[in-house]
């Protein structure tokens, strides 16, 4: 049956309910370091403060306490990590269907994407990283060529340090079916 513009416009794809294994299948993609990334990542933030650097523990974590909500973000982004009355939790921006499986499998995917850049926040033992934390760790682990053509952004802009931490990672862990 097609939908009606009206229709469609109602209408919001679903999370997925093999997230995680959609997630495992991102961090384990062959021809990528997304797995060993996200090690090194978390170790660049901070050591100490780290709850953990396996990304399936911390989709867990969030499951186990708020868990993954489609919400409609006040800001451009995909994904947001949150804390809500003493929960974890990751808002995802919802997407319409477009009634084309390989498109719909595409955005399904996004979500997964979307999920694992926000869990890094979570990494976090208490509290969340924020996105300047995430950045300057993603920097560290640039050579000194790439670090002079991705310098830090201003500390005080948050937009740009969320655009620069979240671009980085996904050159290591992206989606399933493109870029």
């Amino acid at each position: 049956m097609v939908q009606t513009p009206a229709q469609k416009k109602n209408s919001l794809l679903p999370l997925p309910s093999d997230l995680k294994d959609r997630i495992e299948k991102i961090v384990n993609k062959v021809g990528t370091d997304c797995k060993d990334y996200i090690k090194k990542l978390i170790a660049a933030v901070d050591k100490n403060d780290k709850y953990s650097d396996d990304a399936l523990k911390l989709f867990d974590r969030v499951n186990g306490e708020g868990g993954f909500q489609l919400k409609n973000i006040t800001s451009k982004y995909a994904g947001q990590a949150d804390i809500n009355g003493g929960n974890r939790v990751v808002y995802l921006r919802p997407k319409s269907p477009y009634g084309n499986s390989r498109l719909d499998e595409h955005s399904t995917n996004g979500y997964a994407v979307a999920v694992l850049n926000e869990l890094m926040h979570h990494a976090r033992k208490d509290g969340v990283y924020e996105d300047r934390s995430l950045g300057k760790a993603a920097f560290k682990l640039l050579t000194p060529a790439e670090q002079s053509k991705y310098p830090l952004p201003d500390p005080h802009n948050v937009d740009k340090n969320s655009s620069y931490f979240h671009s980085l990672f996904n050159l290591h862990c992206h989606s399933l079916t493109g870029e």
